[in-house]
């Protein structure tokens, strides 16, 4: 008996066949589908580990928002030089699964060309009991009581 496999290429803005699957992996990293002020399904780099939830550049494009240049573009520089560039942006809400945190302020990550359309951090994922099912690829959030 010989099994087959099939290989699918899925677009990942498109809802899943399974409505409740929210997570995936793409070249080794953990990313959540997210919405932005309550609109589609952007690619999130979910990081546990990182503070500040943010945006990038392309994702701002891609959500068709400007930023805001009130404090001015800042450069910072790095470990082993390397340089990061980031703007903000002011009132926007970053939603998964039915729950949304709205971020008077969020830092965008000047990017040329990235994957991801921003970083779920901690800055989002305090607000909330979270839940990973990693079989059916599911983040859950429950109400922080």
């Amino acid at each position: 008996r010989s099994r087959r496999i099939q290989w699918k290429r899925a677009n990942f803005r498109l809802a899943k066949e399974d409505p409740d699957q929210n997570l995936f992996v793409h070249r080794g990293r953990l990313f959540v589908r997210a919405s932005i002020n309550r609109v589609g399904y952007f690619p999130f780099l979910l990081d546990s580990g990182s503070e500040p939830t943010m945006m990038t550049s392309t994702g701002l494009t891609r959500a068709r928002l400007r930023s805001s240049n009130a404090l001015a573009p800042r450069k910072v520089y790095g470990l082993a030089k390397s340089r990061v560039e980031w703007e903000r942006i002011g009132k926007v809400t970053i939603g998964i699964g039915g729950f949304g945190v709205r971020f008077r302020d969020l830092i965008v990550q000047q990017t040329d060309a990235a994957f991801e359309d921003g970083v779920v951090g901690t800055s989002f994922l305090k607000h909330f009991r979270v839940r990973m099912d990693f079989a059916r690829m599911i983040l859950r959030l429950e109400e922080n009581p």
